[in-house]
């Protein structure tokens, strides 16, 4: 038995910060063209052309300016709870919920669109290999 008093290794070692910049771009970019390009993005091709790849790259640069304060926010605010904790210490506290309920609002629509894109990439899996008899909804 140990001597409760000695410290542990686990306990002397400490978290390193390992998001900046390019981590916030890339997480950024990835929902971009996870969610946007691939749920909506071959319905949007009929319509707008070849100009879809203009309109993904501008979301992409609208994207930056949040992702880069982000990132500098985490680098000058180490506190756990990301868009809560920031505006609370920048702004006040009413802001502050108020930017949480939107962040996860937005977090609940991504999560919801992603779904329905795995669904229909699902189903049309589901079809290729024969099975389509249980199929009824459209997605």
């Amino acid at each position: 038995m140990q001597n409760s008093t000695e410290t542990s290794p686990a306990t002397t070692e400490h978290l390193t910060r390992a998001w900046g910049l390019p981590e916030c771009i890339t997480i950024s970019a990835g929902s971009i063209i996870g969610v946007g390009l691939f749920t909506v993005g071959s319905s949007q091709v009929g319509i707008v052309g070849s100009s879809i790849i203009v309109a993904t790259i501008i979301s992409f640069l609208l994207v930056l300016w949040p992702a880069a304060l982000y990132g500098e926010m985490g680098g000058s605010l180490p506190f756990a709870g990301g868009t809560y904790s920031y505006a609370k210490r920048a702004l006040n506290y009413p802001t502050a919920v108020f930017c949480s309920w939107n962040c996860i609002v937005a977090m609940i629509g991504i999560a919801g669109a992603s779904a329905l894109a795995f669904a229909s990439y699902f189903k049309w899996l589901l079809i290729s290999i024969g099975i389509n008899n249980f199929i009824s909804l459209s997605v």
